[in-house]
C-alpha cells in the first residue's frame, strides 16, 4: 500500500474509533492518541510514525496489562476488527467478579473475626476482595464457590485431602505467626504472592536463560512463539542481533483463534523498524514437517504455503518449528550433563499436551514430524472426556502419558510443564507404583517455558540457516 493511502486509512480509523466510543467511556482524544477508560480498565490507541498503531488495555485495580498488540496499517477492515476485539475485552473486564476468599479453622468464631479484619484491610488497600469464614467441616461442600481457601494452622494437614474435593480453587496455608497476630496485611500479601506465582510472566526471572549459557548466535533473527493459555493466546517475539536482544514484546489476545493477519501485524511492525534480518522463526503447536504445519492448532497456518507466503512477502527465510521441540531443545541446552532429555508439556486449559525428546543428543521429530504428538495415543484420543478438576486426577492423567514416554524413549531427565501439578513429589510417587526407581528419570518442574522456547528456536534456526547456506 502506498504511503498516502496508509495515512488516509489511519485518519479514517482514528475518526471511526471516536464514533464507537459511546456513553460509558471517559474519552481523551489527541492528534496521535485516543485514551478511554472505565471503572475496570484504562485503554489507549496510539498512532506512531510509519503508520504503526499500538493498542493496550491496563487493569485499573492491578495495573496489569490485559491486552496488547501493534500493527502497521495495511487494511482498514483488519484494524476495525482488532479494535472490536479490544472493546470486547474491556466489556469482559467490567463483568469480572470480586476475588472471593474463604477462611477456615477447626471452629468458625476465630476465623470470623480474622475475616472481618482482612475485609477491613482489603478495603483500606482498595482491593476488590471479599472474605468469609466457615468451619472446616463445611469446606468440601462450599469450597468450589470460592477463588481461594485459606487454612488456619490447626487444619493445615487437611490441604492434600481438601485438594481432591475442590476444583479450580487455590488453597493456601496461613503461617502460624500471621494467624496468631491476626496480621491482615501479612495475609493479604500471602494471597497476592500466591496469585503472582500462578501467572508466570517474562518479568519473573531476572536473568534470561540465554545469559546462563554460551549459545553462539551469528545471525539477526526474529523469533516468534505462540502459546495458548486457557482461553487466551499469546504471541511473544524477540529480535536477536548476535548476542543482543534489539526488540521484544508480546501480543495478548482473548481468543484461542489466530489468523495470518496476526502474524503479519508483528512482522510488518518489526521489519518497518529494523532492516537486515537474516531469518524468521515461528514456534507453534502442531506437527511440523518439511517446514510446513501439517496438523497445526491454528488452521490458517496449516499447509505447505504458509512459510513460502511469508518469505515472498518479506524476502526473509522463514523456519517453522513445533513449540515443544523448541522448548526441549532449550531445556537440553541448559542441562549439559544429560544426553537423553524429555519434556512433558500440557498448557493450562488443555486436556492433552505434547512431548519433546532429545535422545543421544539428537532432537527426535519422527515420521512427518509427528513424534511427541500425545493426542495420537489411546489416552490422548479420549483425553477431552477425562476429569482433571483436581490435582490427583491431573496427576493420574499425566502418569499415563509419562509411562508411555518412559517405555518408548527412557529419558534420564524429564521436564514437567503442567500447571495442574504444583508439586512433583506426588507425581513421582504415583509413577513408582508402575516402574522401579532405577527406571524413573529425574523429574524437574519447568516454569519459564517461553524462555526455553526462545533459546531452542535460536539454536535450531542457526543450525537450519547454516545447513541451507552451506
Amino acid at each position: 500500500m502506498d504511503v498516502f493511502m496508509s495515512d488516509l486509512y489511519c485518519d479514517v480509523f482514528h475518526t471511526w474509533i471516536l464514533g464507537r466510543l459511546s456513553e460509558g467511556y471517559v474519552v481523551e482524544n489527541s492528534e496521535n492518541e485516543v485514551r478511554f477508560s472505565t471503572d475496570a480498565a484504562k485503554s489507549r490507541v496510539t498512532f506512531h510514525d510509519m503508520d504503526i498503531i499500538e493498542m493496550e488495555i491496563t487493569n485499573t485495580k492491578k495495573e496489569d496489562t490485559e491486552f496488547y498488540l501493534h500493527f502497521q496499517m495495511n487494511n482498514l477492515k483488519h484494524a476495525t476488527d482488532l479494535f472490536t476485539q479490544m472493546l470486547e475485552t474491556v466489556d469482559n473486564m467490567a463483568q469480572r467478579k470480586t476475588l472471593r476468599v474463604l477462611l477456615s479453622c477447626s471452629g468458625g468464631l476465630t476465623t470470623s473475626f480474622f475475616a472481618s479484619e482482612l475485609q477491613n484491610a482489603a478495603e483500606a488497600l482498595s482491593l476488590d476482595y471479599e472474605f468469609e469464614a466457615v468451619a472446616f467441616t463445611e469446606l468440601p461442600n462450599v469450597g468450589d464457590e470460592y477463588d481461594i481457601i485459606l487454612l488456619a494452622p490447626q487444619i493445615a494437614y487437611m490441604k492434600a485431602s481438601l485438594a481432591s474435593s475442590v476444583s479450580n480453587t487455590t488453597i493456601i496455608d496461613i503461617p502460624a505467626p500471621v494467624f496468631a497476630k491476626y496480621d491482615g496485611a501479612g495475609c493479604i500479601k500471602l494471597i497476592q504472592d500466591t496469585l503472582a506465582q500462578n501467572e508466570v510472566t517474562d518479568e519473573e526471572s531476572d536473568a534470561t536463560l540465554e545469559n546462563l549459557h554460551d549459545i553462539k548466535n551469528e545471525l539477526k533473527i526474529l523469533s516468534l512463539i505462540i502459546i495458548r493459555h486457557r482461553k487466551n493466546t499469546k504471541i511473544a517475539y524477540r529480535l536477536y542481533d548476535k548476542d543482543d536482544i534489539l526488540m521484544q514484546n508480546e501480543i495478548r489476545k482473548c481468543t484461542l483463534h489466530l489468523n495470518r493477519d496476526d502474524i503479519y501485524d508483528i512482522l510488518d511492525t518489526v521489519t518497518a523498524l529494523h532492516t537486515g534480518i537474516d531469518a524468521i522463526s515461528i514456534a507453534m503447536p502442531g506437527a511440523i514437517y518439511n517446514n510446513a504445519a501439517r496438523t497445526a492448532t491454528f488452521t490458517e497456518f496449516t499447509g505447505p504455503d504458509f512459510a513460502p507466503c511469508l518469505e515472498e512477502k518479506y524476502g526473509i527465510p522463514v523456519y517453522l518449528y513445533n513449540d515443544v521441540n523448541t522448548a526441549v531443545t532449550g531445556l537440553y541446552a541448559n542441562k549439559g550433563t544429560y544426553e537423553n532429555v524429555g519434556l512433558y508439556y500440557c498448557g493450562a486449559g488443555n486436556s492433552c499436551g505434547g512431548c519433546g525428546l532429545i535422545i543421544n543428543g539428537r532432537l527426535v521429530t519422527g515420521y512427518r514430524g509427528q513424534a511427541g504428538e500425545l493426542r495420537f495415543t489411546l489416552l490422548g484420543r479420549t483425553a477431552d472426556s477425562f476429569d482433571v478438576s483436581t490435582v490427583e486426577k491431573t496427576i493420574d492423567m499425566a502418569t499415563e502419558f509419562i509411562l508411555d514416554i518412559i517405555a518408548v524413549a527412557a529419558p534420564d531427565y524429564l521436564g514437567i510443564y503442567e500447571d495442574g501439578i504444583p508439586d512433583l513429589e506426588a507425581l513421582r510417587e504415583n509413577l513408582l507404583r508402575y516402574v522401579p526407581e532405577t527406571a524413573l528419570p529425574e523429574l524437574c518442574k519447568v516454569y519459564y517455558i517461553h524462555k526455553h522456547m526462545f533459546l531452542g528456536s535460536l539454536i535450531l534456526t542457526n543450525k537450519a540457516f547454516r545447513e541451507k547456506n552451506a
